[in-house]
């Protein structure tokens, strides 16, 4: 038999499902805007073409991002494929998660934007090429691209579950 207070505490958690559910759905959306009015370092930069299409071929340690852009007036749509690196591949089974963001700045490397481009969270993805999608509206002065991901990786196989953070940000200056 239920209590009043276990029915007060059921109403309440009942209550609280809601919040949580939205709190989560904006945390999935969220993108830190640090970046926005640095400076990314020359080396870190991927210059664009003003109109048309390029095509973006973009490796760390960790990914290779293979990608076609396509500007038409203030939009640009990227699509593309992220492709783990071997030692990634070879040592872990598993994603907890992965995001990748792209940086829009000027020619100088001013961040004027900073958008999520891609993201693989969830419990324990297979550690997969990763497909993505996305079309952005574009600041005015938009030059040049740059990335930003971060990941964990686990090798899920027996109970030991070992785990690796990996991460790229690009250079920025004030």
């Amino acid at each position: 038999m239920n209590t009043h207070e276990d029915r007060s505490a059921n109403r309440i958690i009942r209550s609280l499902i809601p919040i949580v559910a939205i709190l989560s759905l904006a945390a999935c959306q969220w993108t830190p805007r640090v970046a926005v009015g640095k400076y990314v370092t020359v080396q870190d930069r991927i210059c664009l073409k003003k109109n048309g299409a390029a095509g973006i071929n973009w490796g760390s340690r960790d990914i290779n991002l293979m990608a076609q852009c396509q500007i038409q007036g203030q939009e640009i749509a990227i699509a593309g494929d992220i492709r783990f690196a071997s030692h990634l591949v070879y040592n872990y089974s598993s994603l907890e998660h992965f995001r990748i963001y792209v940086y829009f700045t000027d020619d100088s490397g001013k961040v004027l934007q900073k958008s999520l481009l891609a993201v693989n969270s969830g419990h324990m993805k297979p550690l997969e090429d990763i497909r993505f999608n996305r079309t952005f509206k574009l600041p005015e002065a938009v030059g040049c691209l740059a990335f930003e991901y971060d990941g964990r990786a686990f090798d899920d196989s027996d109970d030991s579950a070992i785990g690796w953070w990996f991460s790229h940000s690009p250079g920025l200056e004030p």
